[in-house]
């Protein structure tokens, strides 16, 4: 493996390697970490956010939700057959929603989308600002109408 390294044939992995203890005094100003600084069901929490919220998780998902949803619902009821998705959080909707989005205009889909959550969502990632989300202006399409409460001209022929 040296030699193909070496020789330029495959890459050195582990040139940019960065273990987490280094990674942990880089991000919390040089202090270390033990045993009892970080306990683990606090930790597995943070990762598993991390892991559901992390766009590329979030896209591979979201093609698998779609491209089933085009195919086996969207027929259904005359093709005003409609779906759900039910996340963890209100930031995941928000992701889940215009990854959703993204896709489905990516494929030339005709599927309309809309999300429902209570007050607003402040996105750090991957946007490189916070933004603050109300559920208003993600769904342009309601024209400021209560999303319990959307007419028939906002129904499109399939909806998230």
């Amino acid at each position: 493996m040296r030699q193909a390294i070496e020789e330029g044939f495959i890459l050195d992995v582990l040139q940019n390697y960065t273990p987490y203890r280094l990674a942990f005094r880089l991000a919390h100003e040089g202090k270390d970490y033990d045993e009892t600084t970080v306990e683990r069901s606090a930790a597995v929490k943070s990762i598993m956010g991390w892991v559901r919220l992390h766009p590329y998780n979030i896209a591979q998902k979201v093609q698998v939700v779609v491209e089933h949803f085009q195919t086996f619902v969207a027929p259904l009821l005359n093709g005003k057959a409609k779906a759900m998705v039910v996340v963890g959080s209100r930031i995941e909707a928000v992701r889940w929603k215009l990854a959703i989005e993204k896709y489905i205009k990516a494929c030339g889909y005709t599927i309309g989308t809309m999300v429902a959550f209570s007050g607003e969502v402040t996105t750090r990632n991957p946007a490189p600002t916070p933004s603050r989300k109300p559920a208003a202006t993600l769904n342009p399409r309601l024209n400021g109408r209560e999303i319990r409460k959307p007419s028939r001209a906002t129904n499109t022929k399939s909806c998230w």
